[in-house]
């Protein structure tokens, strides 16, 4: 798989996928660069994924990748119940337009299902 590489080395990468993550999982709407969001869109719909089934398995896991405790607790007792019924697309990133500052592609991630 192609994936982006941001100028990053692949350590910087995984910390940045996992606070992305995390800041996203507390506050359920987070505007950051278009190609990150892009970026974060599968990591995110495996954790919900994964927190709907809410297995042992699934917890070692969230504590493996997200780095606070109060953000695994909101995904399985708050987020991941939210989509029982529904199989897969539980987020959504939409266009903001141009940054001022350098001109970058400015977009918002958020998690569906208020």
């Amino acid at each position: 798989m192609n994936r982006r590489k941001f100028g990053r080395t692949p350590e910087h990468r995984k910390a940045m996928m996992r606070n992305l993550c995390t800041a996203l999982v507390m506050h359920e709407r987070i505007t950051t660069t278009l190609q990150k969001a892009k970026e974060m869109r599968p990591f995110v719909e495996r954790l919900i994924h994964k927190a709907k089934a809410n297995t042992p398995q699934s917890r070692i896991y969230m504590k493996s990748f997200l780095f606070s405790n109060a953000a695994i607790d909101k995904l399985f007792n708050e987020i991941a119940p939210r989509f029982n019924e529904l199989p897969a697309g539980f987020t959504r990133v939409e266009l903001l337009g141009k940054r001022k500052s350098d001109k970058g592609d400015a977009a918002i991630i958020e998690i569906l299902g208020n």
